[in-house]
């Protein structure tokens, strides 16, 4: 089984389209139709019920999103033990729209290079949202505003 095969799957479950799941990994929408129709072909499962423009994950797709998630970043994890000393390895970044716009390109570019090796992906949203994708895992920080309620001291 690819690793990246898993990668567009929980991709398209999380952003609820091919394309722009396909937009965030630089690739066609034909080629993760494809990645997602060989993971299907494997598990011999259908992962995804389809509806016009928009994909939601079927049953099957629920029980294995999560055990996919933690072989993505297992397989992160083994990439950045190989690289010995060197920071390596993807931060998953939310950032409400502000952040992206101000703050947030000057802090890439010394980021990029301070730490080549590091694969960055910025996820655009709501301070909320961005929020509960941290407490889930989704993301490994966030650039949020002060929400409307109370946010404990740790996130986990």
């Amino acid at each position: 089984m690819d690793i990246r095969f898993l990668e567009s799957f929980v991709l398209v479950s999380e952003r609820g389209s091919i394309a722009e799941a396909a937009r965030l990994l630089g690739l066609t929408p034909a080629a993760v139709s494809q990645r997602i129709k060989a993971l299907e072909d494997q598990i011999k499962q259908p992962l995804l019920v389809r509806a016009g423009r928009t994909v939601t994950p079927t049953t099957a797709g629920l029980a294995i999103i999560e055990k996919s998630r933690h072989l993505i970043r297992g397989v992160e994890e083994l990439k950045a033990l190989a690289s010995q000393n060197e920071f390596a390895g993807e931060l998953r970044v939310g950032a409400i729209s502000t952040a992206l716009t101000g703050i947030l390109p000057f802090m890439l570019r010394r980021f990029f290079l301070a730490y080549p090796q590091i694969d960055l992906h910025v996820s655009p949203g709501q301070s909320v949202k961005l929020y509960h994708e941290v407490l889930d895992g989704r993301l490994d920080c966030a650039l949020i505003v002060e929400p409307p309620f109370s946010i404990p001291k740790t996130c986990g």
